[in-house]
């Protein structure tokens, strides 16, 4: 059994990697309008093409797709997805507001209605209109400049956007934060029909994030497996004074601390009961988890299991406030 705990943060960096000319315009004068397009502009360019790949997080398992993009302005764009095998050649084409898909497995192209926009695209939380821009954040919302606020260590304009009659949109409000020297997004909130946050966007700023791994995993005379593993997260904090608990929550980053260190033993007790233990270590407030577990095959295609959760440490550290966790599962195949 691999113990795995760490996860990557999920991304779809669709940068266009242009620099806006510096006008003789100020900033004050700019409209919110002239601010968002701005921004727009930043992120799209004239044409845009590359290979991505994109990493969906779930609690219980995680799945990466690779493919091809292509866009011009606003007007067209295309994709391919190049991997997994199972979805390899699957592509999308986007000409002005229609969309259409085509999948090789039936050699069919299907037209995606407006009624699917919002529909998730390959199972991440991205949509079919994010992928494509079926809709305009430019034309299809208006614009209205709330104020600035602090954003890490710069300063943003907070611009609130809601949609226009009738604009072909997914979502009833948004909320973008762009930096006020450069015009980069730095942050969007989604809003539903219903007023409810339910999707948070944050862009990459320009620096750079180191996440490393390292991990051996040996089999022991006595029917012994151990695995250790050692993690370095750029983006987390050594300070546990600098943690965002709100940003873990909203799935946004998933590791507060800056490295951690990992361990499972595994032993099988008889051929039908194993046992296993693992632990997990923050290095830098010295919090962690041990999680004991026992399973017994009961039958060919019924599997009984024990497990728990300890937690430890102190109340202001990443694992110390949860409370231990105990439960048990009983899984049968057919």
């Amino acid at each position: 059994m691999r113990f795995r705990p760490w996860v990557r943060t999920t991304g779809l960096a669709l940068w266009a990697g242009v620099a806006w000319p510096v006008s003789a315009q100020t900033a004050d004068t700019l409209s919110a309008t002239e601010i968002v397009k701005r921004a727009d502009e930043l992120l799209r360019g004239k044409t845009l093409q590359g290979k991505y790949r994109m990493t969906v997080i779930r609690p219980d398992w995680q799945r990466s797709t690779e493919f091809a993009f292509w866009s011009e302005a606003t007007e067209k764009s295309s994709i391919r997805v190049l991997s997994p095998p199972k979805d390899r050649g699957v592509a999308f084409l986007k000409l002005g507001r229609q969309m259409w898909q085509y999948i090789p497995r039936i050699n069919r192209v299907i037209k995606i209605p407006p009624s699917m926009m919002l529909e998730s695209w390959m199972g991440s939380d991205f949509t079919n209109d994010d992928l494509v821009k079926e809709s305009s954040i430019v034309e299809d919302y208006t614009h209205r400049l709330l104020g600035r606020e602090k954003v890490g260590d710069d300063e943003a304009y907070v611009i609130e956007l809601i949609p226009k009659p009738d604009a072909p949109v997914t979502w009833a409000r948004v909320v973008e934060w762009i930096r006020v020297k450069d015009y980069i997004p730095l942050r969007a909130e989604y809003y539903n029909e219903r007023g409810e946050h339910v999707r948070t966007l944050l862009f990459s700023d320009g620096r750079s994030y180191l996440r490393a791994t390292l991990n051996a995993d040996y089999n022991f005379p006595g029917g012994y497996y151990v695995f250790v593993e050692l993690h370095h997260n750029g983006v987390g904090a050594r300070d546990k004074a600098k943690y965002d608990p709100g940003a873990l929550l909203e799935g946004v980053i998933f590791n507060l601390a800056r490295e951690y260190a990992a361990a499972s033993v595994m032993k099988n007790v008889t051929p039908l009961v194993s046992l296993s233990l693992y632990a997990l270590q923050n290095l830098n407030d010295g919090s962690g988890l041990a999680g004991p577990a026992l399973v017994w095959s009961a039958a060919e295609n019924l599997e009984v299991s024990l497990s728990a959760y300890v937690f430890y440490g102190a109340g202001d550290t990443e694992f110390g406030a949860f409370e231990n966790v105990y439960f048990g599962s009983v899984q049968f195949f057919f």
